[in-house]
């Protein structure tokens, strides 16, 4: 296939579930001339609560749907099956593969006297790639692991802005220390529930918390690697194709939701 065609091809995006819409709609707004394929495996969602084994092979499963469909390059929108399937998908499938980790590094950037507070799901925080990552940053003391275990699926259901969510996140903040500076959001999810979030922040920190996530630095990643490889689409509008396992009409929805997320 020559060069000209490669670049017209689709760049693929799977999550196991809707939150990765948030990740495909930054990066349309970033690359605009780009086409999209956008896979949500809603029907096994969440991927957090399963096994290591359990979660590579469905992430796998959903790198294949991509490439059938023809994708330049894949995007893993999902930091659990990021942690715990990349390094498969990256040697079985011989195309860029584009991972997410949770955004710690730049989270010491707010830090004042206080902590950082990590929100992911149990697969991200007790994969090895996550303890490297905090072993690599100036003082991992700092960092407080928060596992929400019931809000990926809150999410999936719809409650995203209400009070079942803003109620599941106050009963997760009010175990830990008050002096939290920084919140950093480690599952795609957990922006659809941001203003959710804030109000718990207020209400048991009596103040609003920064929150930051990896999606502006994966998307900046996409550009950096495709640039690299003379993989860019250069002109015309992009499209995009969405696809669920589960409930397509859910994921429409929190798609159309995800263009309205300010960075």
């Amino acid at each position: 296939m020559n060069e000209e065609n490669i670049k017209n091809k689709p760049i693929g995006v799977f999550d196991s579930g809707i939150g990765g819409a948030s990740v495909l709609a930054l990066a349309e707004k970033m690359m605009p001339h780009e086409d999209f394929i956008y896979y949500g495996d809603d029907k096994n969602a969440p991927y957090g609560n399963r096994p290591e084994e359990e979660i590579r092979a469905l992430a796998l499963d959903c790198a294949k749907f991509l490439v059938d469909k023809g994708v330049k390059a894949i995007v893993v929108a999902c930091n659990t099956a990021t942690s715990a399937a990349v390094a498969d998908i990256r040697e079985k499938f011989l195309l860029p593969v584009i991972s997410m980790e949770p955004a710690i590094k730049p989270a010491f950037g707010y830090l004042k006297d206080g902590k950082i507070i990590v929100f992911a799901t149990e697969a991200t925080l007790r994969q090895k790639k996550y303890t490297d990552l905090k072993n690599r940053m100036p003082d991992k003391s700092k960092i407080i692991d928060s596992p929400l275990r019931e809000l990926v699926a809150l999410i999936e259901q719809g409650h995203y802005d209400d009070d079942v969510a803003c109620d599941n996140i106050k009963s997760e903040l009010i175990k830990y220390p008050r002096d939290i500076d920084v919140m950093v959001l480690g599952c795609t999810h957990f922006l659809f529930v941001k203003d959710a979030m804030n109000r718990a922040a207020k209400e048991i920190y009596g103040k609003e918390v920064p929150m930051i996530d990896g999606n502006l630095g994966t998307v900046k990643q996409l550009i950096r690697v495709l640039k690299t490889k003379d993989m860019l689409k250069g002109t015309g509008k992009g499209k995009t194709e969405l696809y669920s396992s589960g409930d397509l009409e859910m994921l429409e929805k929190f798609y159309i939701i995800a263009k309205e997320i300010k960075y």
